[in-house]
């Protein structure tokens, strides 16, 4: 072997060295943002409330349903009756520290646009602490057009993690 040769074998070495340490540790940070979103996904199953004003005034009460990755959301009128609800799929991510809850294949089930299927997904930041569940709409890359909403859903106590 030439004098050159042999510090080239040892870096080579000392690299898979390297390479083979670090293998666990990404497996394990894997395997703990795994466990993160299955928290996240633990945190935001439930039913939620709220209440809101329509345009006339007249107070509604929205009604949010989350379970297995999928969404229904009802509003009722002060009489009790379903005025509007839709469906949905969903999925929750992680990007950097921020929550993001991606929904697709929205429904309308009832309502005056009943039938209306928008497959397009759509993205909001959210967050969920304790009994709280916030949607934050058009903070996103994309959504600079859009008016910035935040909507705050309390959860139903009797689904109180």
């Amino acid at each position: 072997m030439t004098r050159f040769a042999m510090p080239s074998v040892l870096l080579l070495t000392c690299l898979l060295a390297l390479v083979e340490m670090q293998a666990p540790r990404s497996q394990a940070v894997a395997e703990t943002e795994e466990e993160r979103l299955k928290q996240d996904y633990k945190s935001v199953e439930g039913t939620w409330e709220r209440t809101i004003k329509d345009a006339a005034g007249n107070m509604l009460r929205g009604v949010k349903a989350e379970r297995a990755g999928k969404s229904t959301v009802t509003y009722y009128d002060s009489n009790g009756l379903a005025i509007y609800q839709h469906t949905s799929e969903y999925e929750l991510k992680r990007q950097g520290s921020a929550r993001i809850f991606r929904y697709r294949n929205k429904t309308i089930t009832k309502g005056e646009q009943q039938g209306l299927v928008q497959k397009e997904p759509r993205e909001y930041l959210y967050r969920v602490a304790e009994d709280e569940f916030m949607e934050i709409h058009g903070m996103l890359v994309g959504q600079e057009r859009e008016r910035v909403q935040v909507l705050v859903w309390k959860r139903v106590k009797e689904d109180a993690v």
